[in-house]
Order: C-alpha cells, then structure tokens, then sequence
C-alpha cells in the first residue's frame, strides 16, 4: 500500500460523507440531537449545563442542570470544537471534526487489512467496504459517537500490531501507554469504553481464553437475556456483518484465529455483547450494541476480503477456478454489493419522504409542506409545534414536555423535559416538580400509560387540549398555574 492508495481511499471517503452529509439539514435523531446540542452550550459558552432533561435518572432539581451524567462527552466536545471555529450557530461547523472522521475511516481500515494480509488488493477491497459502509453510512457524519469508536477501536488494533514479544522493549511500554491513551478517549466517547482498558490489560498481560470466557459469560447470557441476545445476534447478521459479509468475515476470522489481534478483537466483541446483553440488555437491544460495535467494524471490514480470498483458494483446489480470474470477478462482485446495500439504506433513512402536517387550529389538518427528506422530518415536525406554540402565547422560557428534550431545544430554543413512563398521575407530579407548562404527544412515541390522553384528543383532568400539528397533539398543564381555560 502507498500514500496514494490511502489518500485516495481518504478522498472518497469524504466525498461520500458529504454527499450523505447534504440530504442531512438535521442531527435527525435524539442521540445526535444531544451531543449536537452539547457542542453548542459549550461553544456558545454556557459550560457542562444541559437546558433539557432527557431521563431522570440523575434526578435533578431544575432546569439547566449538569450535562453529561449519562452519556460521555467526546462527541459533544468535537462538535464543540467545529461550532467554536468555524460557528456557533452552524449545523455545518458542528460536523466539520465528523466529516474529517468519517474520511479517515476508509484509510485506517485499509492500513488494518494490510496488516493482516500484506495485500495490497484486499487491503483496498477493505477500504472500499468501509467507505460503501451499510447501515453505518446515515450515521458517520452526523453528531454521534458511530465515527469516533470506529475511528478509536481501528486505531487500537494498529497499535496491537506493534507490541513486540518482549516486554522489555522500549516499543511495548510505548504501544501500551497509547493503547490506555486510547482506551481512555473510547471511554470518553461511550461509557462501555471502559471495556477496552480491559482488552488492553489482557494484550499486554493476559491469558484469557475463549473457553474460559465461554463457561463464564455466554451461559448465564443464554439464561437470562435470551430476548437481548436474539435481537443483538439480528443486528450482528444485519448492521455489522451486512448480511452477505457475515460468513466471509467467519472465515476470515478462522483462517487467522492465531493472531493475537483476531482474538482480542473478538474477545472485544464477546465482552460488548454480554455487557449489552446481560448489563444493559433493553439499551443494547435498542441500539446500545450497534453503537459499541462500531469500534470493532473495521476489523470485520479487514476481514472479509481474507475470507473471500480463502473462498477462491477452496475453489481453486476443489473445482480447479483459476484463482486470478475469480478474484477479479468476486472482489469487486463485493465491492458492488457494499455500494448498492448502502444506497438502499441512505435512500430508505435518509432521502425517504413523508408529508408533514401543518395544523394551527384545534382540528387536524389535511395541509401538507412539500415532500421532505424523511431525516429532517422530526426537525421539521418540532420547527411547526414551536411555531404554533409562540401563536399560543408561548415565550422562550417556557419549558416544554416532549419525547425528544434535546431536539426540540434545537428547533425552538425552549428548555425541554422528557414525557415520562407512566399515567396521568406521573405525568401531572413531573410537570408540577419542573414547572413544565405544555406537553407535546407524538404519534408512534406516546407511552402506553398516556395512550389515552393521546386517543381522546381533549381536556382530561390538569391538561386544557390546543391542537394537533404534524401529527403532535399539544396541551396545557393547568393543575397548578391558574391559566384561564382553553376553548
């Protein structure tokens, strides 16, 4: 491999996220929502402080309270860094560090593959599967973690490449104070990082086998988290090993199942699905596990095109293919499907349109904006109820209750707190502790508790009915403020 080969790899990487990055006017989503907001407390200088609750489990008194209590800061930290350079207000700026990530994955994972191989061909058929990346293209180049453990976890397994057998060199105590150095930012980045602390003990020190892990993790696994297991198992098939990659990387990592690195990597990923699985089995089932597991992705990456090689070696042997032919027609065969997998998902998450409704009366409304892309739609959704919220007297401090805090501070400025599990009763003692003043009801995220509030669409007990928009039917807390009643 050369430069050239890794700069090329690095440029298309890029282009591809910025062209992804394009059909994206919006984190899209709640996890991207909150780190995007994050950056922008910090840049805009309001410090670790959160104008939005999203759970309760740090159970604070008031709003704004301390960020960060339950995820990590690092994604927060980088959008932070584009925001405060390049503008504080700018969805662009947040994601300048993002798009640089996401650009430098293609290149790290072809470095991983020729590691292993010292191929050029199949280091660049790795590279070329980790720019077409599947299920983690939508995801890259937007404020999540998704690029920077899989940025942070193929830089560790490089480094694994240059511990020596001595553990007296100069090159080991290096490599093993990278490999913390690195461990650390993956913990920054997800608090499940602490795991690769671990799996850099066990490199530098470590005899654990895969026996042993095997009667201790994956019995009582099986036991009590069957429901998370089958779920994550579906989304290793699916999200990490892209389906048709799965049985490639299966053989792949047969085939170098003596290589230190091949084993910590799947330890690595032993450890991620207990953790998700037995720990944290409702948020790994959730997307806990497809998000730990990026870090891991390039190594399956690198994987692949090894086990498509060992496949033409089989064919070679047993039914006499000529070896170079195949592997003109199966390699870049790969590299197709990759690219048409992930143009399926970037137009099924991404460029999908649906209508949004626009409703400024008590009625819903059949008036609908242009077709949008469907990865702005909630964006749109929540720039609508702000908008009907302002033409109901509502001000900017005004703290609003809804499913998603962190978006919709970013679509109307208002402070937000998260629609709680559980009845009217729950939902009524949370407003009156927060001082939360309206209630928005989304359709398809209303809890089963609170289903009946939604259904029947007017006043019920402490709540005063406004109206339906884009799909949101929207109420007044009225238990305790002495607000005139809402016809």
């Amino acid at each position: 491999m050369t430069w050239r080969n890794y700069i090329l790899l690095a440029l298309l990487g890029l282009i591809l996220a910025i062209l992804v990055a394009a059909f994206q006017s919006a984190p899209g989503y709640m996890d991207a929502d909150y780190y995007y907001s994050g950056g922008l407390q910090l840049a805009q200088g309001h410090g670790f402080t959160e104008p939005y609750l999203w759970n309760y489990l740090d159970d604070p008194v008031g709003l704004p309270h301390p960020s960060f209590a339950y995820w990590m800061p690092l994604a927060s930290l980088l959008a932070a860094a584009g925001a405060a350079l390049f503008g504080p207000d700018s969805w662009l700026a947040a994601r300048i560090g993002f798009l640089l990530v996401a650009a430098s994955i293609p290149p790290l994972t072809a470095a991983l593959a020729w590691s292993f191989s010292h191929r050029r061909d199949l280091a660049l058929v790795s590279g070329l599967l980790a720019v077409f990346s599947a299920f983690y293209l939508p995801y890259l180049q937007v404020t999540d973690t998704f690029g920077l453990y899989m940025l942070l976890g193929g830089i560790f397994f490089l480094l694994l490449s240059g511990i020596g057998s001595s553990a007296k060199s100069r090159s080991f105590f290096i490599m093993f104070l990278f490999l913390g150095l690195v461990a650390g930012l993956m913990h920054l980045t997800r608090a499940d990082g602490l795991l690769w602390l671990l799996v850099a003990l066990i490199a530098v020190f470590g005899r654990l086998t895969f026996s042993t892990w095997w009667q201790a993790g994956l019995a009582s696994i099986l036991k009590a988290r069957l429901w998370a297991l089958g779920i994550n198992l579906e989304r290793t098939l699916a999200e990490q090993g892209e389906i048709f990659l799965l049985p490639l990387i299966g053989i792949g990592l047969w085939h170098l199942r003596r290589d230190r690195r091949i084993q910590l990597a799947g330890l690595a990923w032993l450890l991620t699905l207990a953790m998700m699985t037995v720990v944290f089995p409702f948020a790994g089932a959730r997307g806990g596990f497809f998000h730990s597991g990026a870090a891991v992705q390039p190594v399956w990456w690198a994987l692949a095109p090894i086990g498509l090689d060992r496949v033409i070696e089989w064919g070679r042997r047993k039914r006499g293919w000529d070896a170079k032919q195949a592997g003109m027609i199966f390699r870049p065969a790969l590299v197709v499907l990759a690219v048409l997998l992930s143009a399926s998902i970037f137009w099924g998450k991404i460029i999908g349109s649906n209508r949004v409704e626009v409703s400024g009366s008590s009625a819903p409304s059949s008036a609908a904006v242009p077709l949008a892309p469907l990865w702005s739609q909630e964006n749109i959704a929540y720039e609508q109820v702000a908008a009907f919220l302002v033409k109901m007297g509502a001000s900017a401090s005004d703290i609003v209750m809804v499913a998603n805090p962190p978006g919709f501070h970013l679509a109307s400025g208002n402070p937000a707190i998260a629609v709680p599990d559980g009845d009217t009763s729950t939902l009524l003692e949370v407003a009156e502790r927060y001082n939360a003043i309206y209630l928005v009801l989304e359709a398809g995220s209303v809890p089963s508790g609170l289903l009946p509030v939604y259904d029947a669409g007017a006043a019920q007990t402490g709540l005063a009915y406004l109206g339906e928009v884009a799909g949101a039917r929207i109420f007044l807390f009225q238990h305790k403020y002495n607000f005139p009643d809402v016809p």
